[in-house]
């Protein structure tokens, strides 16, 4: 599908899976801040649940809602990439949300500087069995890509033009694809440009042991693909042995002061920080 280089928009991907109980919150943030042109696309991969009952209750306000089976995360988004008409794409998946009226940020600063990639700060919002039990904000920085994903990918809008000239997301990844295409794009010296202040807020349930040492096993392998060996096997070695660290710690302080408090603790937001 050719896409409109002279409209200027931008277009929201919201990819699904089982997510009745969030994926309202998700849409409603994108349609309610439609006083700029906004194409807003919805994937889910074939639910289960009532999600999709959800989803069409917004219909109207939702121009392209596609239902059918994927390979995985990125392969959905990949599929709302392609759909999309508008230069400028923003990826907000179910149960993250934006900020009020930041899209029309967000489309200012766009319209400003033609920048291809515009991301700013992300508030993270540690959920459990619906209990809010912290919240805390990160600061984004696109010069220490080299080094770890540092900015977000709820609050990252990318042009569609860098997209078809670098390759979309690489199923191969589970969990690093964002990362491995911000960082290409980095590297490759495209223009980067930062809007100073909270865009979406990420929500999560907490970590799990087994997400971390994917984590730390496919940044190894992109740092391979990137850098050689030598730079990923540094990696491995540094991080590996943090990891396992914070892994062992946590394990230790959930056993004997329950997941709650541990998820409410500042020592979570450092191990967020340094396993990403």
């Amino acid at each position: 599908m050719e896409y409109n280089t002279n409209e200027i928009g931008i277009t929201i991907i919201t990819i699904v899976l089982n997510g009745q109980d969030q994926i309202a919150q998700t849409i409603e943030s994108v349609i309610l801040q439609k006083t700029i042109p906004i194409e807003y696309i919805v994937i889910d991969g074939i639910s289960s649940d009532n999600t999709l009952d959800v989803i069409n209750r917004y219909k109207d306000h939702i121009d392209i809602i596609l239902s059918e089976k994927d390979s995985g995360i990125y392969d959905a988004i990949n599929k709302g990439i392609t759909l999309a008409k508008f230069p400028l794409i923003g990826i907000i998946h179910c149960g993250d949300f934006y900020s009020n009226g930041i899209l029309l940020d967000v489309f200012e600063a766009y319209k400003k500087t033609n920048a291809d990639v515009i991301y700013g700060d992300i508030e993270i919002v540690q959920i459990i069995d619906g209990e809010t039990i912290s919240k805390y904000n990160l600061r984004a920085d696109h010069t220490r890509l080299q080094k770890k994903m540092s900015i977000f990918h709820p609050s990252t809008f990318i042009k569609k033009s860098c997209y078809v000239k670098n390759g979309y997301y690489k199923k191969k990844y589970k969990c690093v694809s964002d990362y491995d295409l911000i960082l290409g794009l980095y590297l490759k010296k495209y223009n980067f440009f930062y809007l100073p202040k909270v865009l979406a807020t990420f929500r999560t349930g907490g970590l799990s042991s087994s997400n971390d040492k994917l984590l730390v096993f496919e940044n190894f392998r992109l740092r391979w693909d990137r850098f050689g060996f030598t730079i990923a096997f540094l990696y491995l070695i540094l991080n590996g042995t943090i990891s396992l660290y914070f892994i062992f710690r946590r394990t230790i302080f959930i056993f004997i002061f329950g997941k709650k408090r541990y998820l409410s603790s500042k020592k979570m937001k450092k191990l967020h920080t340094v396993l990403n």
